[in-house]
C-alpha cells in the first residue's frame, strides 16, 4: 500500500471471485488499481519502491500484470 499511496493510485477491486468465461487463463484472484495515466502506473511498476516487492509477489503465487488504459464511462 505504501507504494500505491505514493504514485496516487487507488484499488478499485480486489476479488478471489473470479470465473473465466474463455480463454486458457486460470485465475484466483484479480485487483483492478485505478493510476491518474499509465505513465504513473509503469512509474510506480518500475519504481525502487516497489522493486523489492516484485520476486515476494513472484514467489508467493503464480501471477501476472498488464496495463490498460481507459477512460471513465
Amino acid at each position: 500500500m505504501p507504494t500505491l499511496e505514493k504514485y496516487g493510485a487507488e484499488i478499485i477491486l480486489a476479488s478471489e471471485s473470479v470465473e473465466v468465461a474463455d480463454g486458457d487463463w486460470a485465475p484466483i484472484g484479480a485487483i483492478v488499481i485505478e493510476f491518474e495515466s499509465m505513465e504513473r502506473a509503469k512509474e510506480w511498476y518500475n519504481s525502487p519502491e516497489y522493486a523489492p516487492v516484485k520476486p515476494l509477489r513472484f514467489k508467493a503465487a503464480k501471477t501476472g500484470v498488464i496495463f490498460v488504459q481507459g477512460a471513465s464511462m
